[in-house]
Protein backbone atom coordinates (compact mmCIF):
# COMPACT_ATOMS: atom_id res chain seq x y z
CA UNK A 1 0.00 0.00 0.00
CA UNK A 2 1.39 3.08 -1.08
CA UNK A 3 -0.42 5.53 1.62
CA UNK A 4 1.29 2.97 4.43
CA UNK A 5 2.72 4.86 7.21
CA UNK A 6 6.92 3.78 7.50
CA UNK A 7 7.27 1.50 10.34
CA UNK A 8 10.93 0.67 11.78
CA UNK A 9 10.79 -2.51 14.10
CA UNK A 10 13.02 -2.53 17.00
CA UNK A 11 13.86 -4.95 19.66
CA UNK A 12 12.74 -7.98 17.82
CA UNK A 13 12.56 -11.31 20.11
CA UNK A 14 12.11 -13.91 17.95
CA UNK A 15 10.46 -17.40 19.07
CA UNK A 16 10.47 -20.66 17.12
CA UNK A 17 8.58 -23.66 17.88
CA UNK A 18 8.54 -26.52 15.07
CA UNK A 19 6.89 -25.38 11.99
CA UNK A 20 5.48 -22.03 14.42
CA UNK A 21 6.97 -18.92 15.15
CA UNK A 22 6.27 -15.78 16.92
CA UNK A 23 7.89 -11.97 16.84
CA UNK A 24 7.09 -9.53 19.43
CA UNK A 25 8.85 -5.75 18.83
CA UNK A 26 8.52 -2.25 19.72
CA UNK A 27 6.94 -0.68 15.86
CA UNK A 28 7.90 2.89 15.13
CA UNK A 29 5.58 4.93 12.81
CA UNK A 30 7.30 7.86 11.70
CA UNK A 31 6.19 10.84 13.45
CA UNK A 32 2.80 9.03 14.59
CA UNK A 33 4.14 7.29 17.92
CA UNK A 34 4.87 3.60 18.78
CA UNK A 35 3.61 0.15 19.05
CA UNK A 36 4.33 -3.07 20.35
CA UNK A 37 3.16 -6.01 17.70
CA UNK A 38 3.20 -9.32 18.12
CA UNK A 39 3.41 -11.68 14.80
CA UNK A 40 2.90 -15.19 14.01
CA UNK A 41 4.09 -17.65 11.84
CA UNK A 42 3.28 -20.86 10.21
CA UNK A 43 6.35 -22.65 7.64
CA UNK A 44 4.76 -24.14 4.73
CA UNK A 45 7.18 -25.34 2.91
CA UNK A 46 10.31 -23.21 2.53
CA UNK A 47 8.25 -20.23 3.20
CA UNK A 48 7.34 -18.77 6.29
CA UNK A 49 3.62 -17.24 6.06
CA UNK A 50 1.96 -14.43 8.60
CA UNK A 51 -1.07 -15.74 10.15
CA UNK A 52 -1.63 -13.00 12.59
CA UNK A 53 -0.37 -9.58 13.61
CA UNK A 54 -2.09 -6.79 16.41
CA UNK A 55 -0.60 -4.12 17.34
CA UNK A 56 -1.61 -1.75 19.83
CA UNK A 57 -0.30 1.63 21.51
CA UNK A 58 2.94 1.38 23.55
CA UNK A 59 4.83 4.42 25.53
CA UNK A 60 8.23 5.07 23.58
CA UNK A 61 10.99 2.01 23.88
CA UNK A 62 13.98 3.18 25.91
CA UNK A 63 16.55 6.17 24.16
CA UNK A 64 19.23 3.46 24.20
CA UNK A 65 17.27 1.20 21.80
CA UNK A 66 16.38 4.35 18.97
CA UNK A 67 20.08 4.89 18.66
CA UNK A 68 20.97 2.82 15.28
CA UNK A 69 18.12 3.08 12.99
CA UNK A 70 17.39 0.02 11.20
CA UNK A 71 15.37 0.04 7.63
CA UNK A 72 11.95 0.32 7.40
CA UNK A 73 9.68 -2.65 7.35
CA UNK A 74 8.56 -4.25 3.64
Amino acid sequence: NPNAPEIRCHNASVSVIGDTAYVVCNEILKDKGFLIATNIFVREGSLWRMIHHQAGTAPPPPREALQSDPEPMQ
